[in-house]
């Protein structure tokens, strides 16, 4: 739940008989949601007494699309606290006016009003960005937006910009990451990428913008390879390959499975392209030792690749075969 604070807006009476005692009306708000606000009214005097009166209480919208008068309200002990929900998030003002109840004492106070405004829309959403030089001049830009607790947001887009490439925007329909590629950009120099999220409307999020910087320094392409493994029953390793998506799209090649044990080739995969972690390519090895095995993954690009991407090789994976 998000409290966003109103600024709290007073004005002491202007007193018509100089035998009143002046009053102060206070408005303080907060907005517990984008679609609520909680009001709080006080009357007080310099004296620190609290009277008691009517108070009469309005809010409208700053754009000027919404008013109400809430009507009078009694107030005792100083104070009326209510919530209200407002009919769309956005900023309002809220208005107080006092006036004083007739009172058989000897004192009378006078009228005064206050007012304040507050913004229910919800605080600004956490915008992660991610920035990765795929080598030959090509720099992947990714990000997703969270709102401020958390939460994932669906619904929006982004716009992402570089400077010379023409503006990329990408739907935020699933609320996941997202990537965005700018091609042939000069190698050896550093390239500013400006993300800016806009939620959809009527969501009550806030938009907003951020930057990354990252420096592009590879001649080629790269490539990614991962391994996972089990032994599912005595004497076999159970191993399954994938490739983060990598550009250029529809990049192919080949996989060799080495047993960093013996130093032997123990599976290959003829045709290897993006595939994720599940379901993976797999490749299942029977007849194994018992005992902690140490396997890598290698990647090598096919041949129409090879002059503008890179193999990889996986981080070594620990398999303990029953």
């Amino acid at each position: 739940m998000f409290l966003i604070l109103g600024l709290v807006g007073l004005a002491p009476a202007a007193l018509a008989d100089p035998a009143q005692v002046a009053t102060t009306t206070s408005v303080a708000l907060t907005s517990p949601d984008s679609m609520s606000i909680d009001i709080a009214v006080s009357v007080s005097v310099a004296d620190g007494s609290a009277p008691d009166g009517v108070l009469q209480v309005a809010i409208r919208s700053a754009d000027g699309t919404f008013a109400l008068d809430l009507g009078q309200h009694a107030v005792r002990g100083g104070t009326y606290r209510t919530r209200y929900s407002v009919p769309r998030p956005g900023v309002y003002e809220v208005e107080g006016r006092y006036s004083p109840s007739n009172s058989t004492d000897t004192t009378t106070y006078a009228a005064s009003s206050g007012t304040s405004t507050v913004d229910t829309r919800v605080r600004a959403p956490r915008l992660y960005l991610k920035a990765r030089d795929l080598g030959n001049g090509v720099l992947e830009v990714a990000g997703n937006v969270s709102a401020f607790n958390g939460d994932k947001i669906r619904g929006g887009s982004f716009e992402v910009r570089v400077p010379g490439r023409t503006p990329v925007t990408l739907a935020n329909d699933r609320g996941g990451l997202v990537n965005a590629f700018f091609e042939d950009l000069p190698i050896g120099r550093s390239h500013t990428a400006e993300v800016e999220f806009r939620p959809s409307a009527g969501s009550g999020e806030l938009g907003v913008t951020r930057r990354i910087t990252k420096e592009l320094t590879q001649e080629r392409h790269s490539s990614y390879i991962g391994a996972t493994g089990s032994s599912p029953r005595r004497g076999v390793a159970r191993i399954s390959a994938y490739m983060y998506p990598n550009y250029p799209a529809g990049l192919v090649g080949k996989v060799a499975i080495r047993d960093l044990r013996t130093g032997t080739v123990v599976a290959r995969i003829a045709t290897m392209r993006y595939v994720e972690i599940k379901p993976g390519v797999v490749r299942t090895l029977t007849g194994v030792s018992p005992g902690l095995h140490r396997y890598t993954a290698t990647f090598t690009p096919a041949p129409q690749f090879r002059s503008t991407t890179m193999g990889s090789v996986s981080p070594v994976l620990k398999i303990v075969v029953r």
